[in-house]
């Protein structure tokens, strides 16, 4: 049964600025030492994918957890996971040109 769903679009530009604190903020410590080896572009979209995904985790759980509480990982392929969770979240990030987009659904 699907608890909740969410979607957030990010304007890619506007966290170039906040690039060092954002990371810091809602990167997991593997996803830093990762991003850590690509372009500043390709952080950029990174890091505004994990911030759209994090926001949509959010608006999932009808603003009863904080993005700061999902730990999110990147799978074998690549994709993010959100692990210690009790339901099952399917999730995806998107890019394109100046946008990152992220969608979830939380099932139980």
């Amino acid at each position: 049964m699907i608890e909740g769903t969410g979607c957030d679009l990010v304007k890619i530009s506007r966290i170039d600025r906040y690039l060092d604190q954002l990371e810091t903020r809602i990167l997991s410590q593997a996803d830093r030492r990762r991003a850590a080896g690509f372009s500043r572009k390709r952080r950029l979209e990174f890091a505004a994918g994990r911030f759209a995904l994090k926001e949509s985790l959010v608006k999932a759980f009808h603003g009863t957890r904080t993005a700061g509480s999902f730990l999110i990982e990147t799978g074998e392929s690549g994709q993010p996971v959100v692990v210690g969770e009790s339901l099952r979240i399917s999730c995806s990030v998107s890019h394109d040109g100046e946008y990152a987009m992220a969608w979830v659904v939380v099932e139980s």
